[in-house]
C-alpha cells in the first residue's frame, strides 16, 4: 500500500501543480489584458501629449509674435501721446497769445472809440 499512497499523493501534487499552472495562464491572460489596455492608453496619451505640445509651440510663437507687434504699437502710441501732448501745448500757446492780441486790439478800438465819440460830441456842441 505505500507505493499506492505515493502515487496518489504524486498525483496529487501533480493535480495541485497543473491547477496552479492553469491558475497561472489565467493570470497571465488578464495581466497581459491589463498590460495590453494600459499600452494602449499610453500610447494613444503620449500622442495627445505630443500633438498638445506641438499645438503650444506654435502658438507660444504665434503670441511672441503678437506681443512683439502690440509692443511696437505701444511704443508708436506712446510717440503719438508725446506729439499730441506737444501740439496741445503749442494750441494753448497759440490761444493765449491770439486772446493777448485780441485784449490789446480791443483796448486800442474802445481807446479810438472813446476819442472818436468825444470828437463827435464836441462837433456837435461846436455846430
Amino acid at each position: 500500500g505505500g507505493r499506492g499512497a505515493k502515487a496518489a499523493s504524486i498525483d496529487r501534487v501533480v493535480g495541485l501543480i497543473e491547477e496552479l499552472r492553469e491558475r497561472i495562464k489565467l493570470d497571465g491572460k488578464a495581466e497581459q489584458e491589463s498590460y495590453d489596455k494600459f499600452a494602449c492608453w499610453c500610447e494613444d496619451t503620449l500622442g495627445r501629449k505630443a500633438k498638445d505640445i506641438s499645438s503650444s509651440k506654435d502658438q507660444i510663437e504665434e503670441l511672441g509674435a503678437l506681443i512683439i507687434k502690440l509692443k511696437a504699437e505701444i511704443a508708436s502710441h506712446a510717440a503719438e501721446i508725446v506729439q499730441s501732448k506737444k501740439d496741445l501745448a503749442a494750441n494753448v500757446e497759440a490761444q493765449r497769445e491770439a486772446s493777448e492780441i485780441r485784449d490789446k486790439d480791443h483796448a486800442a478800438y474802445q481807446a479810438d472809440k472813446t476819442e472818436s465819440e468825444q470828437c463827435v460830441g464836441a462837433l456837435e456842441a461846436a455846430v
